[in-house]
Parts: structure tokens; C-alpha cells; sequence
């Protein structure tokens, strides 16, 4: 018996589908209330989770900005980098860990990892903190940028004297290095400077860089910490996962509809 190649076959995953379309048909119903029963259980799940406040501190910071001089805008956004990364510093940690501690909340160097992270605003440093209680989350904020502050204000001073160390110690020894003799400009740079005493004034001023460098915190002589700003308790959570736990009930209780078509159609054949 000759077979007709021209005769097809229904498929049944399409059959299923356009069931859907078939006027009548009531499975639409049936994936609405799958969609309603899993967003009424994805709401009242969301009552379960904790919401979270984040608090945010700032420590701002002027820099003198010379275009031809020895400061120039890389230096800037360097430094102003640099101010971000000590709010993590260990000696401004542990000092916060200890006000923390002090003011009846226990918390780990590891806990604050996971609820602060740090964000950079044209010259400000900014701090935010992450809590299921506002109140903590606006303490702990402000206490870290008031000490970073602090901390850069007792660092400062060394900055100061370190660099200009540094700038004497480079004219010490290109004064050093040179000739009178054979350097018209000698006397103009290094005439204030007794020869017999170069090389004891170098070595004062590497005294200098040596003992004070680890108490400058990586600050430079140009950088000016001009304020730090408490931040205020929030109000309003970032996230309180109910929305989004409605839509995923939602999501789930579609898929499952469709697993129900696929099991009855089973059962029927």
C-alpha cells in the first residue's frame, strides 16, 4: 500500500497550546488562580523577611588643584581614591570596632564587610551602612566617618613634614651631586646650604621620611580634610523583598499551570 507523505500528524505540545485558545476552553482560568495562589503565598512570605535601612556618611575633602604645578588632576583622583580605601584601614577599623563595642554593639570585622561598601562623590568619600535596624545602621556610619576624619586630622601634620623632607632631601642632593665649579646655577640653589653639612642634613631629613611616613596614612602635603557629615537614620528600606516576592509567586504558580497541563494531557493518552 502506497502511503500519502501529504497527510500529517497532530502534534501534541501544540494541541495542548492552542487547547488554550479554543473558545470555551477554561484553562485560562485554571493559570490564573495557579498565578493567584502563588503570589498570595509569595506575599505572605515576604512578611518573613527582615527589611533593610542603609545609612550613609560622608568625609569631604579640598585639594589644591595647580595645572602647572606639581599637583595635577591624576594626583587628585588618586588621592581622593586613597581617602575611600582608609575608611577599611586597620587602625580606623579597630578603632571603630572599639566605639561600637563601647556603645553596646558587638560586631566583627567580617560583619562589617558584608554591610558597608564605599562610594566616591565628585571630592566626597562616602560611607554606607546596611542594617535591619535604621537606628544601628546610621550609628555605625557615623561613627566610621568621624574616625576616618579624626584620623586623617592627626595625620596631616606628618603629611606636611614628610613631604617637605622629601623636597629638601632632592635639592640636598642634586646640591650634593653638583660642582660649583661647573654649575653657574650652584650658588643661586644651593648657596643657603654650608657644604660641610650636606651630607649630615641628608641624613636628617631621611630621619625624617623614615620615622613619620607610617603616621601620614599615604596623605599628601596638598590634600585638606574639611569636614566629615553625620548621616541621618533612614526611613524607608532599600529593600523589603515584597514586590519581588509577589512576582516570583507569581512566576512559580504560571510554571506550575503549565506542569498540569503537561501531566493531564499525559494522563488522558
Amino acid at each position: 500500500m502506497k502511503l500519502d507523505y501529504t497527510q500529517t500528524k497532530p502534534n501534541k505540545k501544540i494541541d495542548m497550546n492552542l487547547n488554550l485558545l479554543k473558545k470555551g476552553s477554561h484553562d485560562w482560568l485554571v493559570i490564573v488562580v495557579f498565578i493567584i495562589i502563588g503570589s498570595l503565598i509569595g506575599y505572605g512570605i515576604s512578611f518573613f523577611k527582615t527589611p533593610l535601612y542603609e545609612a550613609t556618611a560622608l568625609v569631604t575633602t579640598n585639594m589644591h588643584l595647580n595645572p602647572a604645578g606639581p599637583v595635577n588632576e591624576f594626583m587628585l583622583d588618586a588621592q581622593i581614591n586613597h581617602i575611600g580605601d582608609l575608611y577599611f584601614n586597620k587602625t580606623v577599623v579597630q578603632k571603630l570596632l572599639e566605639t561600637e563595642n563601647e556603645n553596646g554593639l558587638n560586631i566583627s570585622f567580617d560583619e562589617l564587610k558584608n554591610i558597608a561598601s564605599v562610594e566616591r562623590r565628585m571630592l566626597s568619600s562616602l560611607i554606607k551602612v546596611r542594617h535591619a535596624d535604621p537606628v544601628i545602621a546610621s550609628q555605625i556610619a557615623s561613627d566610621w566617618a568621624e574616625i576616618l576624619y579624626k584620623t586623617l586630622q592627626d595625620a596631616y601634620p606628618y603629611a606636611v613634614k614628610v613631604s617637605i623632607a622629601k623636597n629638601k632631601l632632592l635639592l640636598l642632593e642634586k646640591c650634593a651631586s653638583a660642582k660649583p665649579s661647573e654649575n653657574n646655577d650652584w650658588k643661586q640653589v644651593c648657596e643657603w646650604i654650608n657644604e660641610d653639612d650636606i651630607e649630615q642634613s641628608i641624613s636628617e631629613a631621611e630621619d625624617i621620611i623614615i620615622n613619620n611616613s607610617d603616621r601620614t596614612f599615604g596623605l599628601s602635603d596638598y590634600l585638606n580634610i574639611s569636614q566629615w557629615q553625620p548621616a541621618e537614620i533612614p526611613t524607608k528600606p532599600i529593600s523589603y523583598h515584597r514586590g519581588s516576592m509577589v512576582f516570583a509567586g507569581g512566576v512559580i504558580g504560571f510554571i506550575l499551570a503549565m506542569v498540569f497541563f503537561v501531566l493531564r494531557n499525559k494522563k488522558h493518552d
